[in-house]
């Protein structure tokens, strides 16, 4: 997990990464370390704050917040329960987005169960043809204190069932969801201090600045079954390569029922 000082550490994603989907899900664990309060952090989101299309999700900190907030066209749409998303602790959110809806789940490490926090009616929402950032709100400099393991990308909306799925092999998302794309995943762990690897077949790579790689999350390096996992050597090659070991840790109750 890349490691966010919350002054000026960001990862910026190219343009094409996102790919202008209209229907999608975004999807991350963090790992948030600010514990006073806060204007936002800013998780995932536009590099340049045009008020159209896909928004910015935030990590809003202090004893009153500790809650995920999704922005779109200047406006809060989604917004998880005050004290969902406590500091100094694994947490894994979504926003998804299915032409019409917007909605809004989190989970914490070691509970167990993906949370469908709020579903919202709202306007047309696309992934622009714009460069996006992680751990920043981009032009607003709001930035994100914590480490962050993974953003994921998707161009439908998940359903409950495939984010619980999505949220045990998060690092290795190349399981299908029937006929979903996965336009972007990020696992933010390699060495590489100045790239982001992006492990989908787009190859839209993300530049770091500032940040560095903390420890593996928990549940790679000390809990549960081990999973062998594979990933493709190279964009659009088959898949042959093993990607890593693999422990779930998240809790055999989540496995159960899932498929």
């Amino acid at each position: 997990m890349k490691d966010f000082d919350g002054i000026d550490d960001v990862v910026s994603i190219p343009a094409a990464g996102p790919n202008q989907a209209a229907n999608y899900t975004v999807a991350s664990w963090i790992f948030p370390t600010r514990t006073t309060a806060d204007l936002y952090d800013g998780i995932f989101g536009r590099s340049w704050n045009s008020l159209t299309g896909y928004g910015t999700t935030y990590y809003q900190a202090g004893p009153l917040n500790e809650q995920i907030e999704h922005f779109q066209n200047g406006v809060v749409r989604l917004t998880s329960p005050v004290g969902s998303i406590p500091p100094n602790r694994y947490c894994f959110w979504a926003v998804t987005h299915d032409g019409t809806n917007g909605r809004l789940y989190t989970a914490r490490f070691n509970d167990r169960v993906l949370t469908l926090e709020q579903t919202t009616t709202y306007g047309d929402q696309t992934f622009e043809n714009l460069a996006h950032s992680i751990g920043s709100a981009g032009a607003s400099g709001e930035f994100y204190l914590g480490r962050i393991g993974m953003v994921s990308i998707f161009n439908a909306a998940l359903s409950l069932d495939q984010l619980n799925r999505l949220m045990i092999l998060s690092f290795a998302p190349f399981h299908k969801f029937g006929t979903t794309v996965l336009n972007g995943h990020w696992p933010l762990w390699e060495s590489a201090a100045a790239t982001a690897l992006d492990h989908s077949d787009r190859g839209n790579n993300g530049t770091v600045t500032g940040t560095t790689v903390a420890e593996e999350p928990p549940w790679m390096t000390r809990y549960g079954t081990r999973v062998s996992i594979v990933t493709p050597a190279a964009a659009g090659a088959a898949v042959t390569q093993p990607y890593r070991k693999f422990y779930h840790g998240v809790g055999l109750g989540i496995l159960q029922g899932v498929g």
